[in-house]
């Protein structure tokens, strides 16, 4: 298999860069539509949803007054979010026998988080639970929530590392 295909033009062996160079139209087309099926294809892959949300980048979302569900879950945009790295008291009748719940008034902490959250809130989706639920680090007019929840008494630190400094 030869490595270039060489033609012969007046007597002389060229190469197919020596023949692109002098004009070949058919290289030249080729080259070009290369380039737009590229540039097709990347411009493609970076409107996928899947390229801005991979394992470890993150899809904002964003909403105003978010409907709170407990102290460390809500809803925004139709989105379920829980709070990366804290666990909050349990509703009554929701701490399920032989289960691990966090102690404390889960209607305060309700409330705690409804108070947070009564502006802007905006969440960095980094995973989703066995539930179903995104899990999201998120703040409220420059607040932190999950690191909030925590200073108030009304949450604990768990399932993994939270940096509240």
């Amino acid at each position: 298999m030869h490595r270039f295909r060489r033609k012969r033009r007046g007597g002389r062996r060229q190469s197919s860069l020596h023949l692109l160079m002098a004009g070949d139209r058919r290289v030249e087309f080729l080259i070009v539509t290369g380039v737009f099926v590229v540039a097709y294809l990347v411009g493609s892959w970076l409107e996928n949803d899947e390229f801005i949300t991979t394992e470890h980048e993150s899809k904002l979302i964003q909403c105003m007054r978010p409907r709170i569900i407990e102290g460390d879950t809500f809803d925004c945009q139709g989105v379920r979010i829980r709070l990366a790295g804290i666990d909050a008291p349990e509703m009554p009748g929701h701490c399920r026998q032989g289960r691990d719940c966090t102690l404390g008034d889960p209607i305060a902490s309700r409330e705690y988080l409804r108070y947070l959250t009564h502006g802007l809130t905006k969440c960095a989706a980094i995973s989703v639970d066995h539930y179903g639920r995104t899990i999201g680090r998120c703040e409220s007019e420059g607040r932190e929530l999950s690191c909030a929840l925590i200073a108030g008494g009304h949450a604990v630190a768990r399932y993994g590392r939270l940096d509240c400094n």
